[in-house]
Parts: structure tokens; C-alpha cells; sequence
């Protein structure tokens, strides 16, 4: 598979990169660089990475929750969020949160992206198999790549 390249702006001087916690993850950890308290009695936040992404054309990413979420008590207002190609404002993060449970801070993991090309659902064929393929040793899930 040939590379695909996002180019990434930071916007302040404090925000991180994306990154990967293990060569074949299809996600890439975004870290928050502000936290907004944006509606005080829901307690729902709202968290800047400080990066803006320029996406190929015929590709779009997904921010996602991150596996180990449950353990904040914390909930991605609209579940997934869709960045279009087309789309250069910074990356940001809307959570609500249980009011007995602390929210994210600054510099925390806070979210994964997923680079998705765009393909015709025509595209896709799902086939059943018996067992699938074993090719890697990662196991665990819900967090298991740490904080």
C-alpha cells in the first residue's frame, strides 16, 4: 500500500503531533491542547487539539472515542465526528461528562484518528469465514495501548 500523507498545522506551540502507540494500529492518538467548558450545568467540555489537518482528496477522517474511554465517564457528544478533505479548522473534541467522574485535562489522550478512503459502498464485500487470520499478539482492547 503506498503512503498517504496529512499534512498537519500546528496552531499553538504546545500542541502534539498524532501518534501511533503500535506500528499497525489504524488509529492515532490526538492529545488535548485547551479545555472550554462550554455548557457549565451538563457539564460538557469542549477540547482543542491545536492541529488543523489538510486531508487528500479521497480520503476523510474519523475522530473517534478512544477504547478506554469508559474508564473517564466521559462520552463524545456525537459519538464519531467526520472531517471532511476539505476542512482546515482545528480539530476539536465535544464530551460530556458524568459529574462524578473527572473530565480530561490538558495534554491527556483524548481521542483517536482514522484516515478512511472513500469508497463506494458497492466496493466492499464482507465474506464468511470458519476462524480469521491470527497475524498479530496485541489481545487485550478497551485501552490496551495505555493512558
Amino acid at each position: 500500500m503506498s503512503e498517504v500523507i496529512v499534512y498537519v498545522k500546528r496552531l499553538s506551540k504546545t500542541a502534539k503531533m498524532p501518534e501511533r502507540s503500535h506500528e499497525d494500529d489504524a488509529g492515532a492518538d490526538v492529545f488535548a491542547d485547551s479545555k472550554r467548558l462550554m455548557d457549565p450545568d451538563n457539564d460538557v467540555f469542549s477540547y482543542g487539539t491545536g492541529l488543523a489537518l489538510a486531508i487528500p482528496k479521497g480520503y476523510w477522517m474519523d475522530l473517534r472515542a478512544r477504547s478506554s474511554i469508559y474508564k473517564t465517564g466521559l462520552q463524545l457528544a456525537n459519538g464519531v465526528g467526520t472531517i471532511d478533505a476539505g476542512y482546515r479548522g482545528e480539530v476539536r473534541a465535544i464530551f460530556y461528562t458524568n459529574h462524578h467522574k473527572k473530565p480530561y485535562e490538558v495534554g491527556d489522550k483524548i481521542a483517536q484518528l482514522v484516515l478512511m478512503p472513500n469508497v463506494s459502498p458497492m466496493d466492499v464485500r464482507f465474506v464468511e469465514v470458519d476462524e480469521l487470520p491470527m497475524d498479530n499478539d496485541r489481545g487485550g482492547g478497551f485501552g490496551s495501548t495505555g493512558r
